[in-house]
């Protein structure tokens, strides 16, 4: 897996090292135009070059791209069909209009009004050192 995507991957020489490819799921395939690069130009040993054909003849096999399965689209797709369609929220109140909030501002008014007269009033003189 590549971060959270399950990837088809093949392993293959590049330029003296082996470089990862990512592959196609079966449904994502396209018929090839042409091939890039030669294999053939790759320095091997005899030795390695034996082990390389053993390993090859018994991994061999047809190449199937339906047998492999892009599962994390498929449960991707999965999930979202067996989601609800969104509802449509039903009609809201209106919203308040100036008068309430006028009312409220006058309510606010009142209040400070309240609490100023509720204070101490405090003395005007001034102190002499």
């Amino acid at each position: 897996m590549l971060r959270t995507k399950p990837h088809l991957v093949a392993i293959r020489p590049a330029n003296g090292t082996l470089a990862l490819e990512t592959l196609f799921f079966g449904d994502e395939v396209r018929e090839a135009k042409r091939l890039v690069g030669d294999v053939r130009a790759a320095e091997v040993s005899e030795r390695e070059l034996e082990l390389a054909e053993k390993l090859i003849a018994t991994l061999n096999t047809t190449w199937n791209p339906e047998a492999y399965a892009d599962t994390y689209r498929e449960e991707l797709l999965e999930r979202i069909a067996q989601k609800s369609p969104a509802q449509i929220p039903e009609e809201r109140a209106p919203a308040p209009s100036g008068s309430q909030v006028e009312s409220l501002m006058d309510a606010l008014k009142a209040s400070v009004e309240q609490a100023k007269e509720k204070q101490p009033k405090r003395s005007s003189r001034k102190r002499t050192a």
